[in-house]
């Protein structure tokens, strides 16, 4: 069994979470460590432009392994685990980007896995809660609440295979 324990970033410079972690954490703590989680949606809860979320999630991930954790003492050995992602449909978003969000999210996250020791890959919400209802909350998934598939599932398939394949993922 894995023990670890999930975070979200944090965009505020006077936040002593990580810090007084560290300052609380033992040596005993940091080695029984076996992940930290990283829960993040990329242009969800703080809009980015629409040409960047590669650069966002490379951000978020670099700040996560080399500020966060080191300010918790927590060392690069310790594996991140990305334990919730994803972009909802709706008013204003659309199925396609959410394919094209997925596309580029995962991918960036692949491409920095060897770097930033990343072991694992969540998606928050494989069907919508709701497709009818109103609000973001109820339209993550990457199928309908009736099961039929939105664009961003067959990206998803394709993502697994193959990306479950490659090198530098599946060495991990």
């Amino acid at each position: 069994m894995a023990v670890g324990f999930n975070a979200v970033p944090s965009f505020d410079p006077a936040d002593i979470f990580w810090s007084g972690l560290g300052a609380l954490a033992d040596a005993r703590f940091r080695q029984s460590l076996d992940y930290v989680g990283l829960d993040f949606f990329p242009d969800v809860f703080r809009p980015i432009a629409a040409d960047q979320p590669a650069d966002a999630v490379t951000a978020a991930l670099t700040a996560f392994r080399h500020t966060s954790l080191a300010q918790a003492g927590i060392p690069d050995t310790v594996p991140i685990r990305v334990c919730e992602n994803g972009w909802p449909t709706g008013p204003g978003r659309t199925e396609q980007r959410q394919t094209a969000v997925l596309d580029t999210v995962i991918r960036t996250i692949a491409g920095l896995a060897a770097n930033l020791n990343i072991n694992g890959y969540s998606l928050f919400a494989l069907r919508d809660a709701d497709s009818n209802a109103e609000g973001l909350f109820h339209h993550f998934g990457f199928l309908h609440d009736d099961y039929t598939p939105k664009p961003a599932f067959a990206t998803y398939r394709q993502l697994i295979k193959e990306l479950s394949n490659s090198p530098a993922v599946s060495a991990r």
